[in-house]
């Protein structure tokens, strides 16, 4: 009887030992990217970032023959990570640390595949993309151009407020149907986050109904708690129509606040664009004229490019800026707080951070300009 139980004793420890090194990577915390990017003269050598997505850096590597490769490690006891790959200055996709799975990862998709979760962040994504895609076609079926932001000078502002309202409500739905699946884990906390930035300030029962549904993952998620805070505090700036500062991306891959890029003292206008469109391409060619007549004043523009917005520049269409470009990190956070309704946007700010005046058009935004400075000095 000793010498069975033995045997049995050591077939078990065996089984213990043995049973993990079958599994491989599936008790692996190891992960592996294998990235894609177009292959031309505008990627090849650029490096490309792996961040976590509070700014702070995992690893960076360089694009060859259009193609890139991450190697890593997702710290032990955690069971995925939310992640964002970043090409500056305009790519950038989000991508789940999954350990135990090989990550494709395709810059000019919705998001990476390969992976459980991953797959569903890629589905929740494409959803959201294609409520905005309905909405933005109903607009571009009324005034039949290719453009949506020609909008505003064809379409009376309460029927494009009504058309973004409900597209806000249909992602709304989006991402609660997808908390319902999700309610404790990186799809979950990206759900929540639009969830946060599609609910207006006088919904906020409904947001403290679904918060009290999650888990301890997506409630401790960094940009979770950054964008409850935001929250909190947006109601005091709307109030007083006060500026809030926000993280960005330079040109070089660094994360900096907005108000790093700014030069204290001066009037700031702030341009929100996602598609250069006919009429963006017109109102920059304007901004140029203004920027260079008003050089010699405390007057500076900068340029915010939405996250989620296309990959299409300015200088892609012949017309270099003259001023800084960034991307902003929190994208549904900059839409809400400021407004972002059409584009592009433009939000006039006084040196003492209080909001002049939102959307100006060239004309109106002459006439400002004029107001605080005089006609200018030509070149």
């Amino acid at each position: 009887m000793r010498n069975r139980i033995l045997s049995l004793l050591k077939l078990l420890l065996e089984g213990v030992i043995l049973i993990p090194l079958l599994m491989g990577c599936h008790c692996s915390n190891s992960y592996e990217i294998d990235g894609r990017v177009t292959n031309d003269l505008t990627t090849e050598g650029k490096k490309i970032y792996l961040s976590y997505t509070d700014g702070e850096p995992i690893d960076s590597t360089v694009i060859r023959q259009g193609r890139f490769q991450f190697k890593g490690k997702v710290p032990h006891g955690e069971k995925a990570l939310m992640a964002v790959l970043r090409l500056p200055p305009y790519y950038v996709l989000p991508v789940v640390l999954e350990p135990g799975y090989k990550i494709d990862a395709h810059m000019e998709e919705y998001g990476a595949k390969g992976s459980p979760l991953n797959d569903e962040m890629c589905h929740f994504i494409a959803h959201i993309d294609s409520v905005e895609t309905l909405h933005l076609n109903s607009l571009r079926k009324i005034v039949s151009i290719d453009s949506p932001a020609i909008a505003r000078e064809t379409l009376s502002p309460t029927v494009i407020d009504d058309v973004y309202q409900a597209m806000r409500q249909g992602k709304l739905e989006v991402a609660k149907k997808t908390l319902s699946l999700h309610p404790n884990d990186v799809v979950g906390a990206q759900a929540f986050l639009f969830a946060l930035t599609e609910t207006g300030v006088g919904q906020d029962k409904e947001i403290d109904n679904l918060y009290s549904q999650l888990g301890s993952v997506i409630k401790e998620d960094p940009q979770v708690k950054y964008l409850r805070e935001l929250r909190k505090n947006r109601l005091k700036a709307i109030e007083n129509n006060l500026f809030v500062d926000f993280p960005v991306i330079r040109k070089d891959g660094s994360v900096v606040n907005l108000s790093d890029c700014l030069d204290k003292g001066k009037y700031t206008l702030l341009l929100f664009w996602s598609v250069w469109g006919e009429y963006s391409l017109v109102f920059s060619r304007e901004l140029i004229k203004l920027h260079s007549l008003y050089r010699n004043e405390p007057f500076q523009i900068i340029s915010v490019q939405l996250a989620k917005g296309s990959r299409k520049g300015c200088s892609q269409n012949g017309i270099i800026l003259p001023w800084e470009q960034v991307v902003d990190y929190n994208d549904e956070a900059v839409r809400s707080y400021y407004q972002v309704k059409n584009e592009p946007t433009s939000v006039l700010i006084h040196p003492n951070g209080k909001i002049i005046a939102r959307d100006l058009h060239s004309d109106s935004l002459r006439e400002e300009l004029q107001k605080l400075f005089g006609a200018g000095k030509a070149q």
